[in-house]
């Protein structure tokens, strides 16, 4: 299937990216646009810095507004779709805050909703109209290029997209509340990708015989042998070392998984420490050896670095603990299943599977 159709090089729907972003949001825009910037950072109700923002003082916005610049022509020159979409997002959000600040003020007072502004700007509708137009879509607050997908920012690169470690780029009350609500919807989206490749792995299939039962499943024959477990298991160490780390886990390689766990409390290779089993996939005429180098070079930027002494004293070094989220690592082991892991690599600083 051509999936060409369903990106514009900000989104690309398919099975490695889901509906999130092919890479992280830009945060803050470019120096150019620095007065854009700061309205942007002075809007909410409650700023980062934790003071009243312009939408905590009636009349505040209208006036910020009246001595920003109109962009239009820098607009008109950009032909980053990042950089675009992130001037979409600024211009959703005051357009936004500035049409519905009367409104919001008025129900403040009354308790009741009063009338928004009915004419916006030219300073903020005339770049955003062009910046809509280069992403194909309307002039207005949107659920993906502005509010939610296209707006998270992580707090910690080294974790994952659970909605706690994620902030707002653009925000209007500034809030935990709006964050959590908002952030949540990117913390769900981060399980998109299993559910694309399920979807596209059922349009592929010439009829419903030739699809799986699942992700990782294939159809296995009497002539096929089985050659053992991929499973993925974490951590229950109590050293804040090892515990600290989000999205740390084993990949392993057993003919016998719930044997070769049972003693992980006095195996470096399990950081001598317990270990929970997270889930495992029967593999079919496969070479362990083969597996194994195939995880360790994929994987090569994002392998835990880290020293274990066991029980005699002696250092070791386990290869098998990687860093990065499960989602990831499940459908890297479907790529090293289908035979086409070959044609990725792992982004480390986005988590990100991406085309070679």
């Amino acid at each position: 299937m051509n999936l060409d159709r369903y990106s514009d090089n900000f989104f690309q729907v398919n099975h490695i990216n889901g509906f999130l972003p092919k890479k992280s949001p830009i945060a803050v825009l470019p120096k150019r646009y620095s007065d854009l910037q700061i309205l942007i950072d002075d809007m909410p109700i409650k700023k980062a810095n934790g003071e009243n923002g312009l939408l905590a003082e009636e009349g505040a916005i209208e006036d910020a507004v009246k001595n920003l610049k109109n962009y239009k022509e820098l607009v008109k020159d950009e032909d980053d779709v990042f950089i675009n979409q992130a001037l979409f997002r600024a211009y959703a959000f005051l357009t936004s805050a500035y049409l519905l600040a009367p409104s919001h003020f008025g129900f403040q007072k009354t308790k009741k909703y009063g009338k928004a502004h009915t004419i916006l700007p030219s300073q903020l509708a005339e770049p955003f109209v062009i910046v809509s137009k280069k992403l194909d879509v309307y002039p207005f607050l949107d659920y993906h290029y502005a509010y939610s997908l296209g707006n998270y920012v992580k707090i910690d690169n080294a974790k994952g997209y659970e909605w706690e470690n994620l902030a707002m780029a653009a925000k209007f009350s500034g809030m935990d509340d709006e964050r959590g609500f908002i952030m949540l919807h990117v913390d769900i989206n981060q399980y998109s990708p299993q559910l694309v490749g399920s979807i596209l792995e059922f349009l592929n299939s010439k009829n419903s015989n030739d699809v799986s039962g699942g992700l990782f499943d294939t159809e296995v024959s009497e002539d096929d042998i089985s050659s053992g477990f991929i499973y993925i298991c974490k951590s229950k160490s109590d050293k804040e070392e090892i515990k600290s780390i989000a999205d740390l886990y084993k990949i392993g390689f057993s003919k016998d998984v719930d044997n070769r766990i049972k003693n992980a409390e006095n195996d470096p290779t399990y950081l001598m420490a317990p270990v929970s089993l997270i889930t495992y996939f029967e593999c079919y005429n496969f070479n362990s050896n083969k597996l194994e180098n195939l995880l360790h070079k994929f994987f090569s930027e994002s392998c835990l670095d880290i020293d274990i002494y066991d029980n005699e004293g002696a250092k070791h070094k386990p290869r098998e603990w990687f860093v990065a989220p499960l989602h990831i690592i499940e459908k890297v082991i479907e790529l090293i299943i289908n035979g086409t892991i070959v044609n990725y690599k792992y982004d480390v600083v986005n988590k990100m599977i991406v085309k070679k």
